[in-house]
């Protein structure tokens, strides 16, 4: 089983990394107060969260800010497109887990 804890920008993500040590951060690139770049730059300067990995999922396409999150971390880039298993097969990936396996597609039934 997984303990998910979701918070709506990155302030509130780090006043949570105080209290819990995530295995896995799935940061989205646009958030009120902290975007996702800044959260990641914030994070990776503690040396208790500087290796946790982080996939960045995000509507953005951008080339540049993909590149920032590289240069700042991050271990992948998935797009929000309505279809998990890109989602799920970067998180497989990371954590040696296979949700991705289970995700129903409409379109097998």
């Amino acid at each position: 089983p997984l303990d998910i804890t979701t918070c709506k920008d990155g302030q509130e993500a780090l006043l949570a990394l105080e209290e819990n040590q995530p295995q896995l951060l799935i940061v989205d690139l646009e958030m009120p107060r902290m975007d996702g770049l800044e959260f990641l730059r914030r994070l990776r300067r503690n040396p208790k969260h500087k290796n946790i990995p982080a996939i960045m999922f995000s509507t953005v396409k951008g080339g540049s800010q993909r590149n920032r999150a590289r240069q700042l971390g991050a271990k992948a880039w998935v797009n929000k497109t309505g279809n998990l298993r890109p989602l799920l097969a970067e998180i497989d990936k990371q954590l040696g887990t296979q949700f991705e396996r289970y995700e129903t597609d409409p379109n097998d039934q």
